[in-house]
Formats: structure tokens, C-alpha cells, sequence
């Protein structure tokens, strides 16, 4: 039987709220590791991460509309993320509100539902883009 007694665990919050509990085991690990040879569900570090965040992001962007008014700066920046690997996505002022993703392709506030719209996914295809990691996680 292969031994699977934990040695090491830690709890991580992240930036927009979720709690990640982490936990190495013995038989898990080389003689001599660092982080970048510990691998979570097959996946290095770094892409665990990487899918941490994108759920966290996608967790919190489904979150009922007045938690996220009240974490404004966690809201924008989780669609400054989302803009970074979309380029038709970018960040506006909208007048009487403050700063919003804008749909450069559609000419139209970057809304989810604008998002998902069959004419907006038209567009994305015709133009030659795809959605990133972030904006497909969000929109499923």
C-alpha cells in the first residue's frame, strides 16, 4: 500500500474570495522538490493557478449583482483580466457609472448576456477571435 499521510497542507484565500485548501502527501513528492515540481491533479503549479484564478473570477462574476457592487475594485479587476486576453474587450467609462468592459466589436457595453449573444459570438468568429481562458470560464 502506498503511504498517503499528509505532510504539509496549507489554506490559500485569493484575491476575489475563494478559499483553496492544498495539501501535499508523502509519497508525492521527490527527495528534492520546489514548487515548480509539485503538480495538482496533474497540472504544474503555475497552471493550477492559472485555473484557480479563472474559476474565482468566474465564481465571483456570477455572484449575485449587489456582492459584486460591493467589491467594485475586485470586480474591475477581475474584467481588466478578462480584457488582457481578449483585445475586442476593453475597459470605458460609462457615464453616470463608472469604468465597464466595452465590446469593441458590437459597439456595445461588454454585459454577459451581450456576451453570450449569438450575434456578439458571430462577430468574435468573423473577425478571428476566441474567447480566453477567463471569458470562456465565465460565460459556461
Amino acid at each position: 500500500p502506498r503511504n498517503t499521510r499528509a505532510v504539509a497542507a496549507t489554506d490559500y484565500r485569493t484575491e476575489f474570495g475563494t478559499t483553496i485548501s492544498c495539501s501535499a502527501r508523502e509519497n508525492e513528492m521527490p527527495q528534492d522538490f520546489d514548487s515548480h515540481d509539485i503538480t495538482v491533479s496533474g497540472m504544474s503549479v503555475h497552471e493550477a493557478e492559472q485555473w484557480l484564478r479563472a474559476q474565482a473570477i468566474c465564481d465571483f462574476l456570477h455572484a449575485p449583482m449587489k456582492t459584486q457592487i460591493r467589491e467594485a475594485e475586485t470586480w474591475l479587476r477581475a474584467w481588466q483580466d478578462i480584457c488582457a486576453e481578449n483585445s475586442w474587450i476593453e475597459i470605458r467609462d460609462l457615464p453616470g457609472t463608472g469604468l465597464s468592459p466595452w465590446c469593441t466589436l458590437c459597439s456595445r457595453w461588454a454585459e454577459l448576456s451581450h456576451l453570450r449573444s449569438k450575434v456578439c459570438r458571430r462577430k468574435v468568429r468573423t473577425f478571428h477571435n476566441q474567447p480566453g481562458p477567463l471569458l470562456s470560464a465565465t460565460l459556461h
